[in-house]
């Protein structure tokens, strides 16, 4: 892949407190955030259990939501420190021992909070302090380097008013950089970055004085090294073509670097001439995947394809259509091991 700048947009990986049972509930009943979901757990049994000392921080806001918070002071956190005792003077409760599991009902939701010794603290919510794990791995062998949050909970990708980083060209944007964005804050801050990359790629193509095809330049990146595809035909179009006298002929997109494109020639073919178009059939690319374990190599519908062409010759009183079909492709021919079907449209032009 190519590209004259890269915008990481990568996000983060929350990594929560080695407690039985809190990553079971995640997202559920153990919560981080009370902008996020707080609403949900209003006026509810809510424990908050405190692993570092900027679990302190959002303390206040969930007293605000309850009158049944409970903190306890897990790790990382002395009972005596000033923001301990404003809170427990507020009327918050105090615990200061670890615990053991999140104990989980019958019905799968949060019932408690199973203290170290046995004893339990009843909940409908609870609440932890999460590290973070921005993900910069993919850009680490460009030398990318990353800097400690000012939260002491994990690093972040250092960049500049325009989202540059320390490496030319890498660009990066949303909570890879701060971890306080909200969604719709990462992707603001996306499409400013995206803005800074258009206007300085801009900026350069103008002092260059140049325009360049983004197309052209990714077509030439692929195909300017060693041979890519088999160099064989494809099968289908041997078996149309073979056995016709030879003649004046045009041939578009075939061969080596052939998936460029094609243009409209329609025009160009001459009374009593033929048009003849070989396509992948696309239909398997239609077929519903899980996002979550596979992509799509490629958007089906961003190609002109057999049928796009069918549909401008049909009902023209200048052509016949002798073939319009979907049909296998010969065993052994060119990457018949990727895609096993053709669509295949013959017309002829008529003449005057």
């Amino acid at each position: 892949m190519y590209a004259r700048r890269v915008l990481a947009a990568t996000g983060l990986i929350d990594e929560l407190p080695d407690i039985e049972g809190v990553a079971e509930h995640w997202g559920g009943d153990v919560i981080h955030c009370p902008f996020c979901h707080g609403f949900e757990v209003r006026d509810q049994r809510i424990v908050q259990i405190i692993t570092n000392p900027m679990g302190l921080h959002p303390a206040g806001l969930f007293r605000h939501l309850s009158d049944r918070l409970t903190l306890v002071l897990h790790d990382g956190v002395a009972a005596d420190v000033p923001a301990v005792e404003a809170l427990r003077t507020a009327g918050v409760r105090i615990i200061d021992t670890r615990v053991q599991r999140i104990v989980t009902g019958d019905d799968g939701h949060v019932v408690a909070v199973e203290l170290l010794g046995g004893d339990s603290i009843e909940a409908d919510a609870v609440v932890v302090s999460t590290r973070f794990r921005v993900g910069a791995e993919p850009f680490s062998s460009l030398g990318l380097a990353l800097e400690d949050h000012p939260s002491g909970l994990g690093q972040v990708v250092s960049v500049d008013h325009a989202g540059a980083t320390s490496v030319p060209g890498l660009f990066a944007a949303g909570n890879v950089t701060d971890p306080s964005q909200q969604v719709l804050g990462a992707a603001a801050n996306g499409s400013w970055v995206g803005a800074m990359i258009s206007s300085l790629l801009a900026h350069e193509d103008i002092n260059a004085a140049a325009r360049p095809s983004a197309n052209e330049t990714d077509w030439d990146h692929r195909y300017d090294g060693d041979q890519i595809w088999s160099g064989n035909p494809n099968g289908t179009l041997v078996r149309e073509i073979g056995g016709r006298t030879p003649g004046t002929a045009l041939d578009v997109g075939a061969g080596e670097g052939g998936d460029r494109g094609i243009a409209n020639l329609i025009d160009a073919v001459a009374p009593s001439g033929t048009l003849l178009v070989v396509g992948h059939d696309l239909a398997p690319m239609r077929i519903p995947i899980d996002p979550h374990e596979h992509s799509r190599p490629f958007d089906p519908d961003a190609f002109v394809r057999a049928d796009d062409v069918a549909a401008v010759l049909t009902g023209s009183p200048d052509w016949d259509i002798e073939v319009h079909e979907t049909r296998p492709r010969p065993p052994g021919s060119a990457s018949a091991q990727h895609h096993v079907d053709d669509v295949v449209l013959r017309a002829r032009r008529r003449t005057p």
